[in-house]
């Protein structure tokens, strides 16, 4: 993988801090943009710019924030472990336009891989982990995290929080919808930067790529032939270990064990079933 300089500058700032929700009342984030195009349930687009302009108070922590806040990094060393990453939490910037960051949940500077993280209830978790449907805000979410970060592989984890479990699924990058989410990302900063009202919008309804199952028959194809050679590299160190083994109990003959049969061919020794 590459690494090369990143396409985004990293703020050194802390989540959660007061320094980072004043950074994040400036510009749009990765959390803002479902509620710019219309996709958040929770929080509509008037509702957003209100907030940024300090004439309506954030949001309170309910259960959903502390139940994600509270298992984000047991559930970031947990994928670590499993998935021999190194994600960390960083916050960016976008380099060509200042007023588009991200807060970032899991980020692998040397594999240039991204994760977030979502915390739902175990209900939740349940429900995802057998329909498969994400819903198109976390979505959004993570195509405007991908736009900034540029990874080289990127990915949303669910995290159990009562079973201390995940799963993940892969999402590809959609560049024609990034494109969407920053041309709405734009016009809302122009009303954030005049301190005019945004007017209401029609959603922007995420659109899945046309070719995420055949990048998943790639992925599953290249891991069959990881699997593949990592068992012929066991196989021939197993019969390695056969013959030495052998060899030294026979005093260099020839010598059959079980189904195996070894003998001399040549220079060679050759193990048979």
């Amino acid at each position: 993988m590459s690494n090369s300089t990143p396409p985004f500058e990293k703020i050194q700032l802390e989540q959660g801090t007061p320094e980072w929700h004043k950074w994040r009342s400036n510009g749009v984030g990765a959390s803002d943009i479902g509620i710019i195009v219309g996709n958040s349930p929770y929080k509509s687009v008037l509702q957003l710019w209100e907030q940024k302009n300090n004439f309506r108070a954030d949001d309170p922590i309910n259960e959903h924030m502390k139940r994600g806040i509270q298992g984000e990094e047991t559930a970031r060393k947990s994928i670590n472990k499993a998935l021999h990453l190194n994600l960390e939490p960083i916050c960016i910037q976008s380099l060509s336009t200042r007023g588009f960051f991200a807060s970032l949940d899991g980020w692998d500077a040397k594999q240039r891989v991204l994760v977030e993280i979502k915390c739902p209830s175990a209900i939740n978790y349940l429900k995802i982990f057998d329909s498969g449907i994400i819903p198109s805000y976390w979505l959004d979410q993570i195509q405007w995290q991908i736009s900034l970060a540029k990874p080289e592989k990127a990915f949303i984890a669910f995290w159990d929080t009562c079973e201390e479990r995940f799963f993940m699924r892969r999402i590809y990058s959609n560049k024609s919808y990034q494109e969407e989410l920053h041309q709405a990302a734009n016009h809302f900063l122009f009303y954030l930067k005049s301190g005019t009202q945004p007017p209401k919008i029609n959603p922007i309804k995420y659109k899945p790529i046309t070719d995420e199952t055949l990048e998943d028959k790639f992925d599953f194809w290249n891991a069959h032939c990881e699997a593949e050679e990592r068992s012929r590299k066991e196989k021939n160190k197993a019969k390695e270990e056969i013959i030495s083994l052998g060899l030294s109990l026979s005093g260099n003959k020839p010598f059959s064990c079980k189904e195996f049969k070894v003998y001399k061919r040549g220079k060679s020794w050759i193990v048979q079933r």
